[in-house]
């Protein structure tokens, strides 16, 4: 609801919580997260350094990303 109600503010601050940190942002771009070392429960610390999140609408794009290892996972693969 506030996502639509006012758009422009709802993208101004992102939160996050866990083990990363939002270091880069750019809407329907990309998102970087990092390991946050000063994380609270240090000792379940993720061994990656970081994820960067891209979007890729075209579902034949998004399979073969994957299947060339140019990314690790994605959202799902159609049937």
């Amino acid at each position: 609801a506030v996502r639509q109600e006012d758009v422009d503010a709802y993208n101004q601050d992102p939160v996050t919580s866990g083990p990363f940190q939002l270091v880069e942002w750019e809407p329907e771009n990309f998102a970087t997260l990092e390991r946050w070392d000063d994380y609270w429960d240090s000792e379940s610390l993720p061994e990656l350094g970081g994820i960067e999140f891209q979007p890729i609408v075209e579902q034949t794009t998004r399979v073969t990303e994957l299947e060339t290892g140019n990314v690790d996972i994605i959202e799902s693969i159609p049937p």
